[in-house]
């Protein structure tokens, strides 16, 4: 059995301070509105957390929880950039990071997962995932 290339980026604005990135994903993270089922959806199908999104003893979302996860997630990446298994380049106005290698069935680098993880609460947080409600079945 063979292993696969995996390969992670992240893309900032080549001209983006890290640390003002940073502050403005934290502050969504501890701001925006959530909504339970796309919570369940990204906690479930994006392995975020312990694959559950953390509920309260009536059913309803445990708000702190989930924010709590977030800003770890936010945390972990934004220490992982300077690892030796990351590295940058600069493309058309972009600053692209990179992290990845071979995946036998585990993460490919220990900062895969982190990538990972980031860009799915970052984008969930900018509003930028999309989830299907309703499928149309005609």
């Amino acid at each position: 059995m063979g292993g696969d290339m995996v390969i992670e980026l992240v893309f900032f604005p080549e001209n983006v301070v890290l640390a003002d990135e940073k502050m403005k994903l934290i502050a969504l993270a501890n701001t925006k509105p959530l909504d339970k089922d796309e919570v369940d959806v990204i906690f479930n199908e994006y392995s975020l957390g312990d694959g559950e999104a953390p509920l309260n003893e009536d059913a309803t979302l445990d708000e702190a929880s989930v924010r709590k996860v977030f800003n770890e997630i936010l945390d972990e990446f934004f220490k992982c950039l300077g690892y030796r298994d990351v590295t940058y380049f600069n493309h058309k106005g972009d600053r692209i990071y990179v992290t990845g290698g071979m995946n036998y069935g585990d993460a490919a680098t220990d900062s895969s997962n982190v990538f990972y993880r980031f860009n799915v609460v970052s984008d969930y947080l900018n509003g930028e995932l999309h989830f299907v409600t309703e499928i149309d079945e005609t």
